[in-house]
């Protein structure tokens, strides 16, 4: 008799193990995925961050012309920012 109770107390405690054992690995999982997910995002966040900045070409001033004007306001500049996707229309320079 104490043979069997001390062997169901042995399945009893393997079971809890293996049922922690899946809990763990779940909790692995998850983590990775949300990890992965970060990860995507961070990088997307970055690639778009670059796209925004003017490219150095648009820094660079241009030869100075007579029949040109040396001094730009803003509102009339021939370069438009979109915004949010760092899409630029016209010509910066």
């Amino acid at each position: 008799m104490k043979s069997m109770a001390a062997a169901a107390r042995s399945l009893t405690r393997a079971k809890d193990n293996r049922n922690e054992f899946t809990v763990l690995r779940r909790n692995v999982e998850s983590a990775e995925k949300a990890y992965d997910t970060a990860m995507q995002r961070h990088v997307v966040s970055q690639v778009k961050a670059v796209r925004v900045k003017p490219t150095f070409a648009c820094s660079i001033r241009q030869p100075f012309r007579a029949d040109f004007p040396t001094q730009r306001s803003p509102s009339t500049s021939p370069c438009r920012w979109s915004g949010n996707d760092g899409a630029v229309s016209g010509s910066c320079c």
